[in-house]
């Protein structure tokens, strides 16, 4: 029979020791911490597809706005409400775009952290601290049995736009963009024209 003297005592039906306790505790221990990271690791990986996908889906959805503000000049013609209707759609889909990206990057550091924490009860696991450490800007290093180096560091570029501030920033773009046509919309009503006016 194999395994350590607590799991032994614990299979032959003997009361273990108190040292083959704490071992068979410190064993159990490993195990969940395990179990534990790799539920972790499965979650953080799921959220970070969640969120890119939801990310898309939205960008899509605002570049169809857009089309349509841009093509229906006509329609305003006919229909002025138009002229407000869709920047103001556009407007709000735009803000329901940028509280469902920083939430689904708010969750998806959580799942990150709560995997790099239980890296403290795995030796030699260093997967995600290591991560961190790219992220910070760090150079990591890697090397083989092969004598073979590698390091992997951010550039200048990657530095300043992480992927959140990124995702932001184009929410708030065509957010923006949406206020632009507003304020035209505005202004041509103001001077008696209808019309957007903007894409002519």
């Amino acid at each position: 029979m194999t395994g350590s003297p607590a799991a032994i005592s614990t299979a032959i039906g003997t009361p273990p020791s108190a040292m083959e306790e704490t071992e068979l505790v410190a064993e159990r221990r490993l195990q969940n911490a395990r179990i534990g990271y790799q539920v972790a690791a499965q979650l953080w990986a799921y959220e970070g597809q969640g969120v890119w996908s939801a990310f898309n889906a939205m960008l899509v959805a605002n570049a169809i706005v857009i089309a349509a503000e841009g093509t229906s000049g006509g329609a305003f013609t006919k229909h002025p409400a138009l002229t407000w209707i869709l920047p103001l759609f556009g407007l709000l889909l735009s803000l329901l775009w940028y509280a469902l990206v920083d939430r689904g990057f708010t969750i998806h550091k959580y799942r990150v952290l709560a995997t790099r924490d239980l890296e403290r009860f795995l030796e030699s696991v260093e997967t995600v601290s290591r991560g961190a450490s790219v992220n910070a800007g760090h150079e990591v290093s890697f090397t083989f049995p092969d004598d073979l180096s590698e390091h992997v560091q951010l550039s200048c570029v990657g530095k300043l736009f992480s992927g959140r501030r990124l995702a932001l920033f184009v929410t708030l773009l065509f957010a923006g963009f949406h206020v632009v046509v507003l304020v035209l919309a505005a202004v041509a009503y103001l001077f008696g024209e209808r019309t957007l006016g903007f894409w002519d």
